[in-house]
């Protein structure tokens, strides 16, 4: 059984029992120089390679058959021409609704320009461009097949629960455990602890 945690799961009702969970990821490595986000001032492609740069995926199922797709990039964004590709391309390949699918990047600014964002900022050639355009395409096909392989990689999931009243944000508290352990709580609101 997997144990994984559990970030982010309002879309998909938990129980116990039936849970499964998913994980895979894919290289978006560039596969040769190209202009860099991040870098205003830079005024030509990138030099080479120091760490590859990962998109990876995390799909949990409820006993239902309800899905969830969580899918972070080493990527400053994704434009939404790019999120509503992969949004589109995931609905139709494995009936992932949009609104239980999470995209999310790093916000590296060391990673490549995702065409068309951050267009603007740079005046470059055109053939640098449709490299640009290039590697925006095979980012969709890259995270399309990232969800495809997390939910091939589906197996039963434990999803533990604990809960704990913490200090109240408000008050300037911070949000650690209370000092305590003898069950007595400090007021504030309850905040719930999940985990695969």
């Amino acid at each position: 059984m997997k144990s994984l945690l559990l970030l982010a799961l309002a879309a998909v009702p938990l129980s116990a029992a039936g849970i499964r969970a998913g994980v895979a990821r894919v290289d978006i490595t560039p596969r040769g120089p190209i202009w860099m986000s991040g870098y205003a001032s830079r005024n030509h492609p990138s030099e080479g390679v120091r760490q590859n740069l990962w998109a990876r995926a995390l799909v949990i199922e409820a006993a239902s058959g309800g899905r969830v797709v969580i899918v972070t990039t080493d990527l400053v964004g994704l434009p939404p021409e790019v999120s509503a590709q992969v949004a589109e391309r995931a609905q139709r390949q494995f009936g992932i609704e949009r609104a239980r699918l999470l995209l999310n990047s790093s916000h590296t600014h060391t990673g490549p320009v995702v065409w068309p964002g951050l267009a603007t900022m740079f005046d470059m050639p055109p053939a640098d461009e449709a490299k640009l355009r290039e590697y925006a395409a095979r980012l969709v096909d890259d995270l399309v097949s990232v969800i495809g392989k997390a939910i091939a990689d589906l197996s039963p999931a434990e999803v533990p629960m604990a809960s704990e009243k913490l200090g109240s944000p408000s008050t300037g508290a911070s949000l650690r455990p209370p000092a305590s352990r003898s069950g007595s709580t400090r007021p504030g609101p309850a905040i719930t602890r999940s985990r695969f």
